[in-house]
């Protein structure tokens, strides 16, 4: 595949960024709105650890792992993951 567009981010592992709902509208997107868009996007995804004592955090950083391998799960082929993550 040739990605065309690449959508670039960069956030602090925090509940305040909305990391979970970019993941959902990536999904959104590529599943409903722009299925055209298959191959063609990938959006990367750098998460900045913060807080990593605090449980909440670790939560939020699992349920971030979670989406991010059902996306590329549901959606991805063996040349092509829509989300790149960086941890």
């Amino acid at each position: 595949h040739l990605v065309q567009h690449i959508v670039f981010t960069v956030s602090h592992l925090d509940y305040t960024k909305g990391i979970l709902q970019s993941l959902a509208a990536v999904r959104e997107l590529l599943s409903k709105r722009r299925p055209d868009l298959m191959g063609k996007l990938q959006y990367v995804l750098v998460v900045v650890p913060s807080r990593c004592n605090v449980e909440r955090y670790a939560e939020l950083k699992r349920e971030i792992d979670r989406h991010v391998g059902e996306i590329n799960g549901q959606l991805g082929s063996l040349t092509w993951n829509p989300v790149l993550y960086m941890y």
